[in-house]
């Protein structure tokens, strides 16, 4: 289900996706059970899909989503969430468990900055708080 580019470079910025994360994106001001964390679609598309096969982003595409692995650089843990296109909003998120996991369990407040790459030898999404609301955190790139 996985594939790798034709020419992927070497020197990549490991954090291919960043976002500062939004009232939105940890749930505050919205319902108790929102739970999903939006992502920038251009960056989606440069930076994930080229390694993954279009029988995953058909499953990502449908009305389920797809499973993803996502492995906390910080906390050395796995998690396991639904990576999913809207197609009314036309967005990428990731869903199901994201405020637990994530938002509760790391304590993520809006401001703070996060980062993704898909790691192409453990197949799975990598991820680490790369800055805090007002504060630079040391990098695992």
């Amino acid at each position: 289900m996985w594939r790798v580019p034709a020419n992927p470079s070497p020197f990549r910025n490991v954090w291919e996706i960043r976002k500062t994360l939004t009232t939105s994106d940890v749930g505050q001001n919205v319902s108790r059970t929102s739970s999903r964390l939006l992502l920038n679609t251009h960056m989606v598309k440069k930076s994930l899909l080229p390694y993954w096969s279009s029988r995953l982003i058909n499953r990502v595409e449908s009305q389920e989503g797809a499973a993803v692995t996502i492995y906390d650089c910080n906390t050395s843990s796995q998690h396991h969430l639904t990576f999913k296109y809207w197609k009314s909003s036309r967005t990428y998120v990731l869903i199901k468990k994201w405020n637990r996991e994530f938002v509760r369990r790391r304590q993520l407040k809006a401001g703070d900055e996060i980062g993704f790459f898909w790691d192409v030898h453990r197949l799975m999404l990598m991820f680490s708080v790369l800055g805090r609301a007002g504060h630079q955190l040391p990098s695992f790139a």
